[in-house]
């Protein structure tokens, strides 16, 4: 039994003209992963180890979303493919079939030729596909077990309806040039299966050999009738709009890079490399540091993590609780009071090193203030001090962009009455990675004291006047709010050049 799906609901139970009844669903990473059998196989296809006719290099399968289907006999579950050489009028999917009869798996790419344009109707759903389907198993024997059982092909079909019954309609009726008005359309869904017999006629392909047939499903909702090789289950999943870009980043990272990211357990930090990637307009910076991110990732294990020497435990990145409540994270490496924002926590995701980088430099910046200016003060001279040191020893680190990202983010959550701290915390952090970058060489030493030099010349800066009498200080007194005082800032507060 061969059955086609689009876009269906949640835990939609389709009973098809053999009434057999089958479960459709959509499931994330999450719940395929703990489907054990299905995962190791998942990754042993994206490892190359169960590849026998197919190129796969430069092809990545997204699991955002997994069409997952079950009978009494088979059980599948279908991801999209992601190839940047597949034209405008394709899509491809990867389909893992168990059969729970023999109990053996298998997996075929499924390749979509669109002979029209594939149209959604006003719920998003799409109308039938129309064109060729090529069939690429994984596996040489996957072959063996499709041509033994009959083919249905079921679709879910959108029907665009009209319920202006005037004229010669008395009922609802499919819409017509007569039916103009947005409120008497709408969309009707229904279940189409055809079923055939037989083995499919097999052609040569150039990467490896595979059948392609025709599909014409119609575009009434009426009956459809289709033939293709039979013998699994799927549910074909139509590709959304992926960047250029994104496949520009998959042709840069090695066989070994791409595995990484495409294996079923690193699922989310691949969605958010993506996320990141797009929020930061692909830029180049964004690309370095995304390869760089993968490349320290797979080194990655059990015993051997950034972090691991200062207690934390493994994958403490994925996380949130950890972030929020380890004592490594207790405190902001600015201040005393805060803890770390979500922009930080994304970035830190995606490159846990800069966790321990940030935690030993906080140290160090500290240290040194209390040195030179006997405190670690707010909003003064040894404040400013304090910033550009803490971002110089980061540049130096991890290099400007992503030590301004870094303090930028640490930004991001400060409330509006401090807003006058903000501008000069953002001005000392560029000193800061301005010095970083210049003296990128430089020892801890050797940094303090180029810093110190400036702040002195005044090319720092800090607030003035602050009224440290304030009653409010440290905590509005008038409101719930715990730690919400005024700094010392008032009205007459100014950005002054550092002494």
């Amino acid at each position: 039994m061969f059955v086609a799906l689009y876009n269906c609901n949640e835990n939609d139970i389709i009973e098809n003209k053999e009434n057999e009844k089958m479960l459709v669903e959509n499931v994330d990473f999450i719940s395929f992963y703990k489907n054990q059998e299905f995962k190791n196989y998942y990754n042993e296809v994206i490892d190359n180890k169960k590849i026998l006719n197919r190129n796969t290099q430069n092809i990545g399968v997204s699991t955002n979303l997994i069409k997952h289907i079950k009978t009494k006999e088979l059980e599948t579950y279908t991801f999209l493919v992601e190839k940047k050489n597949l034209s405008a009028n394709q899509f491809e999917n990867l389909v893992i079939t168990k059969d729970l009869i023999g109990n053996e798996i298998s997996a075929a790419f499924l390749k979509y030729n669109m002979s029209t344009e594939l149209l959604l109707d006003s719920n998003g759903k799409p109308y039938p596909f129309q064109g060729t389907l090529e069939v690429l198993p994984v596996e040489e024997k996957s072959i063996e077990g499709l041509l033994s059982r009959s083919t249905t092909l079921c679709f879910r079909v959108g029907v665009l309806m009209c319920n202006d019954n005037r004229g010669e309609y008395t009922s609802d009726h499919q819409v017509t040039e007569a039916c103009t008005k947005p409120e008497h359309i709408y969309t009707a869904q229904s279940i189409e299966c055809a079923t055939t017999f037989g083995p499919p006629n097999f052609t040569d392909e150039a990467d490896g050999g595979g059948s392609s047939v025709p599909i014409d499903s119609g575009t009434t909702g009426g009956s459809s009738t289709s033939t293709t090789s039979g013998g699994t289950i799927i549910t074909s999943l139509i590709p959304s709009t992926l960047k250029d870009e994104w496949f520009d980043l998959m042709d840069k990272l090695t066989d070994e890079q791409q595995r990484y990211l495409y294996k079923i357990e690193n699922a989310q930090i691949r969605k958010e490399i993506g996320d990141f990637f797009e929020k930061e307009n692909f830029s180049k910076e964004a690309e370095e540091f995304i390869i760089k991110a993968i490349t320290e990732f797979i080194t990655f294990t059990s015993t051997n993590y950034p972090g691991s020497n200062e207690g934390l435990p493994f994958k403490w990145w994925e996380d949130e609780t950890i972030m929020d409540t380890h004592v490594f994270f207790n405190r902001g490496p600015y201040d005393l009071w805060r803890i770390l924002t979500k922009e930080e926590k994304k970035i830190l995701r995606l490159y846990p090193a800069a966790a321990v980088f940030l935690h030993n430099n906080k140290k160090i910046a500290e240290e040194s203030t209390v040195n030179r200016y006997n405190n670690n003060g707010l909003n003064d001279v040894s404040d400013a001090y304090r910033h550009a040191y803490f971002n110089a020893l980061n540049t130096r680190e991890m290099g400007t962009w992503l030590a301004k990202k870094l303090s930028d983010a640490h930004e991001s959550e400060t409330p509006e009455r401090w807003s006058l701290e903000v501008k000069m915390d953002k001005f000392n952090n560029s000193l800061g990675h301005q010095v970083g970058n210049l003296y990128h060489n430089a020892t801890d030493i050797q940094l303090s004291n180029i810093i110190f030099d400036r702040i002195k010349n005044g090319k720092g800066v800090y607030l003035n006047p602050i009224n440290r009498n304030d009653p409010n200080y440290r905590d509005n007194l008038m409101t719930p709010e715990p730690n919400d005082g005024t700094h010392g800032i008032s009205s007459l507060t100014k950005l002054t050049p550092t002494f």
